[in-house]
């Protein structure tokens, strides 16, 4: 039954990349790909490039942009998640390509398809003409950071957070790391926007978002903006002793900060829930943080100030 069913999704899969294709000439490249572990699962050209390859098999998906790591602005995982379609501009291979994205129905509906075009000469862009490459690039990445940034922290924001951890939990089990969620909320935050005002409140968000970047490792960790005063902090890769040094390392820095608005010193401590999550631990999105989010609780019943941590495996 199992062979009989594997043949089946096959057969069905076939009859996608065939629907899929249909059209391939209007288009450069036509590509499925799992968004949540960054798989190609096929791709065909109709491009004359030899730095782009005809692939069919797995392969990462970012691998294409040549920037070497997964596309912060990911609207694959936004049109999986969503449901709806998405388009965005990248800058590759000396051109500059638009990317429309699709998600795939029953029972293909965790893939999407993504069907890219080469526009550098295209009249889409022709008004621009006048603008160097390498500025129109800037502008766009830009754009795209933007859309995942959280305006007043600089932080990343939901959005990204519910776009780059489901991908984080899946390639912590491929590759075989221990990773951690940190939920971090700010301790009687609604009493300093009560008794400073929201400028106020906002100079300590900024603040804080200063010092947790300073708490991660760059270019390894990130944090994002969950919403108000509360913050997600992934950390990959790493063992239970730094995690506990790490939880320390955050609310020893902003308990002993010197937070100064308008000659006003406030002072500031943290809760913090965190969720040391084993290679091996097969866990969702909505289920880590709303487990990360209890033991936040925890840390705030135990009298604020403090960390709660739990294994999971």
């Amino acid at each position: 039954m199992y062979q009989l069913k594997a043949v089946m999704n096959m057969l069905e899969f076939e009859n996608v990349i065939n629907n899929v294709t249909m059209y391939h000439k209007i288009f450069d490249i036509i590509r499925i790909v799992d968004p949540v572990k960054k798989e190609v699962l096929f791709m065909k050209k109709n491009i004359n490039k030899s730095d782009v390859e005809n692939t069919l098999g797995k392969s990462s998906c970012y691998a294409f942009w040549a920037n070497g790591h997964v596309c912060d602005n990911c609207i694959s995982m936004r049109a999986l998640t969503e449901k709806d379609i998405f388009v965005k501009f990248e800058y590759a291979h000396s051109s500059l390509f638009m990317t429309t994205v699709y998600p795939l129905e029953v029972p293909f509906s965790g893939y999407v398809v993504e069907i890219i075009k080469d526009v550098t000469s295209s009249e889409l862009i022709g008004s621009l003409d006048n603008i160097p490459l390498i500025d129109l690039y800037s502008n766009i990445e830009s754009k795209n950071r933007e859309l995942v940034t959280d305006t007043l922290t600089q932080l990343y924001n939901k959005r990204y957070l519910k776009e780059r951890l489901p991908y984080e939990l899946v390639n912590n089990n491929l590759k075989g790391y221990n990773s951690a969620l940190l939920i971090i909320d700010l301790d009687h935050f609604k009493n300093i926007n009560d008794i400073f005002g929201h400028m106020a409140g906002d100079y300590i968000l900024k603040q804080f978002a200063v010092i947790l970047k300073d708490c991660i490792r760059e270019d390894y960790d990130w944090v994002a903006r969950f919403g108000g005063e509360e913050f997600v902090v992934y950390l990959k890769n790493i063992k239970r002793p730094d995690l506990d040094h790490v939880c320390e390392k955050i609310r020893s820095r902003v308990e002993s900060s010197v937070f100064n608005y308008e000659r006003n010193i406030i002072p500031i401590t943290v809760s913090i829930g965190a969720s040391h999550i084993d290679s091996n631990f097969v866990t969702s999105y909505d289920e880590i943080l709303k487990f990360t989010d209890e033991l936040l609780y925890s840390a705030k019943n135990n009298g604020r100030n403090t960390f709660v941590i739990k294994e999971l495996n």
